[in-house]
C-alpha cells in the first residue's frame, strides 16, 4: 500500500519463473512456480553504453552508443520442502530419480484409486492433495492392485487431484538384518531388491516410531549405501556407535526418497532454460528471458533460518505492461527451514578411516557453480546462447577445535565427506558431498571464546559414485529423524 501514486512499494512486488520450452521461448500454456524472495541482487539487464569520444575542438562527448547488455536474475529465499525441488534440478542440470509416485483420485474407507502403479508388498505410501486430512500423510499399503491400494483409516471422497507416492517399505518379521565388518555394515533382507528402490550414494533412513518398526539398540538412524544388491546393500556411512542386529521379530521400517546428482554420463545431462517474471506493480512487469540456473548458495547460519541465493544468468530483460499468460500453481504454504531444530544431522567424515573429524559446527555453506557465460554476436543485443563451464562445489565450514587431526588432514590432503539432514514435520532433505578436500584450517584463536577451524571445502568427483553432490529428497520421514 502506498500513501500516493509517486511510488512502488516492495511489499506489493511479486516473482514467478516458468521452464522454457526451447532457449527463449515459453510453451504455449507455461506452468507459473511462485517464489517467495528475501531480497534481490542482480535483476533485469544491465546496459552497457560507450560513449563517443571523437577529436573535436570544443572538448565535448558525443551521445553514446548501446552497445551489450548483461541480464540476470538474483534473489535469495527462504530454503523450504516443496519450492527448491522444483528449482534444484535446474542447477543439477539433471532430472530428478523419483520413486514411483502417480495421480491419485479418490478414496474409500479402505482403498486409494490411483492412476497405475507399481509398489512393493507392504508399501509405505505418502498421500497428499486429499480434501480430507484423514487421507493425506504415510500409509501402509496391505494389497490391490496397480489402480487400487487396501489401506486402512481413510474417508471416502472423490473428484480430487492428489498423489500417491513410495516413501519406503516395511520388512516382515525379522527379515532386515545388520551384519557389521569394520567401517560397513550391511543390510540384508530375503525377497526384497534394493537396487530397485535405491542406486549406490543414496541414503535410507531405518526404523519407525513404534515400537516393533524398528531395531532394538543403535542400528536405527541414516545410511548410505556403497554397493547395492538384489537382496544385499553394503554402506559406508552408518549410525553412531552401530552395532550388529538381526531383527528378530520385528518388522523394521526403511524410508528412502528422490534422488537428485550432477550426472556422469552425458545422456544424462538436462540443459533448461527459464523466463523469471517480477511484478513491480499493477501494470509493469520485468521478465528476464533465457535464464540458465548458474549459481547456489546454501548457507546454514548459527540459530538462524537456512537460506538459498539463487542466481540466474539470462539472454535479454524485457518491460511489459501485461502479465503472460499461462497456468498459475498456488503459493504453497509451508515453513522455513532453521540450523537450531531442523538440522539432524551435519558430519565431516574422515573417508578412510569413517571417523568423524568435527563434532560440532558453528555455521556452514554449500556452493554449486555451473560457471555459465553468455554468448554474443553481431546483431543481438545481449545473448543469443549460453556457454556452460565445469560443475563446481564449493563452500565453507566453520568447525570447533577438539584434536590436532582435524588440523593434519588438510596439510594431508586427505578426502573428506559432508553430509547433513534437515527434516521438520515428517518430511526433509539430506545433502552429501562424499568426495572434497579442504584448504586454510589455521586455528582461530580468540580471547574468551572457543577455538574454531574456519575450513574451505572443494568437492570432486567420487572414484566410485561418479558424482560430486547429491541430494536427497524424502516425502516422509518418521518422528524418529527429527
Amino acid at each position: 500500500m502506498s500513501f500516493g501514486t509517486n511510488t512502488t512499494q516492495s511489499n506489493l512486488t511479486g516473482l514467478a519463473i516458468a521452464e522454457e520450452t526451447t532457449y527463449k521461448n515459453l510453451p504455449t500454456t507455461p506452468i507459473w512456480t511462485p517464489l517467495e524472495p528475501n531480497e534481490y541482487s542482480d535483476f533485469g539487464g544491465d546496459v552497457t553504453m560507450v560513449a563517443r569520444n571523437p577529436i573535436k575542438s570544443d572538448r565535448q562527448l558525443r551521445k553514446g552508443v548501446v552497445t551489450d547488455l548483461e541480464a540476470s536474475a538474483a534473489f535469495g529465499m527462504d530454503f523450504t520442502q516443496k519450492t527448491p525441488y522444483s528449482l534444484l534440478p535446474g542447477f543439477m542440470f539433471a532430472n530428478w530419480r523419483q520413486q514411483n509416485r502417480g495421480v491419485a483420485t479418490a478414496a474409500s474407507a479402505t482403498a486409494f484409486t490411483t492412476s497405475a502403479i507399481t509398489f512393493p508388498t507392504n508399501a509405505l505410501v505418502f498421500a497428499d492433495g486429499f480434501d480430507n486430512s484423514e487421507n493425506n500423510g504415510i500409509f501402509k499399503r496391505t494389497g490391490g492392485t496397480t489402480t487400487s491400494h487396501t489401506v486402512g483409516g481413510l474417508t471416502a471422497e472423490s473428484g480430487v487431484s492428489g498423489t500417491l507416492t513410495l516413501a519406503g517399505v516395511e520388512f516382515g518379521s525379522g527379515v532386515l538384518r545388520i551384519t557389521t565388518s569394520g567401517t560397513e555394515a550391511t543390510l540384508t533382507a530375503a525377497g526384497f531388491d534394493f537396487s530397485d528402490y535405491v542406486i549406490p550414494g543414496q541414503w535410507v533412513f531405518v526404523g519407525g516410531d513404534d515400537t516393533s518398526d524398528k531395531f532394538t539398540g543403535t542400528a536405527n538412524g541414516w545410511y548410505r549405501a556403497s554397493k547395492v544388491g538384489t537382496t544385499t546393500m553394503v554402506c559406508d556411512r552408518l549410525p553412531d556407535g552401530l552395532v550388529a542386529n538381526n531383527g528378530s521379530g520385528k518388522t523394521i521400517r526403511m524410508f528412502f526418497g528422490d534422488v537428485l546428482k550432477n550426472e556422469s554420463d552425458p545422456s544424462n545431462i538436462v540443459c533448461r532454460s527459464y523466463t523469471v517474471e517480477r511484478q513491480l506493480g499493477a501494470n509493469a512487469l520485468q521478465y528476464v528471458v533465457g535464464c540458465a540456473a548458474n549459481q547456489l548458495e546454501l548457507a546454514i547460519p548459527t540459530s538462524d533460518k537456512i537460506t538459498a541465493a539463487l542466481t540466474y544468468t539470462g539472454a535479454d530483460s524485457l518491460g511489459e505492461t501485461t502479465k503472460r499468460a499461462g497456468t498459475r500453481l498456488p503459493l504453497p504454504v509451508e515453513d522455513a527451514y532453521n540450523s537450531v531444530s531442523n538440522v539432524t544431522r551435519l558430519r565431516m567424515l574422515n573417508d578412510e578411516t569413517g571417523g568423524a573429524l568435527y563434532t560440532f559446527v558453528s555455521e556452514a555453506s554449500l556452493n554449486i557453480d555451473n560457471g555459465i557465460t553468455g554468448v554474443k554476436a553481431v546483431g543481438t543485443l545481449g545473448s543469443f546462447d549460453m556457454s556452460l563451464g565445469d560443475f563446481k562445489v564449493s563452500g565453507s565450514v566453520s568447525a570447533y577445535f577438539t584434536t590436532i587431526e582435524a588440523v593434519q588432514v588438510v596439510r594431508d590432503n586427505t578426502s573428506v565427506s559432508l553430509d547433513y539432514s534437515m527434516v521438520t514435520n515428517n518430511q526433509g532433505w539430506l545433502i552429501d558431498v562424499p568426495y572434497l578436500t579442504m584448504s586454510d584450517g589455521r586455528p582461530a584463536v580468540e580471547k574468551d571464546k572457543p577455538v574454531t577451524i574456519p575450513l574451505n571445502i572443494s568437492g570432486a568427483a567420487h572414484p566410485d559414485f561418479n558424482h560430486t553432490l547429491l541430494i536427497n529428497y524424502f516425502a516422509y520421514l518418521p518422528d524418529l529423524a527429527e
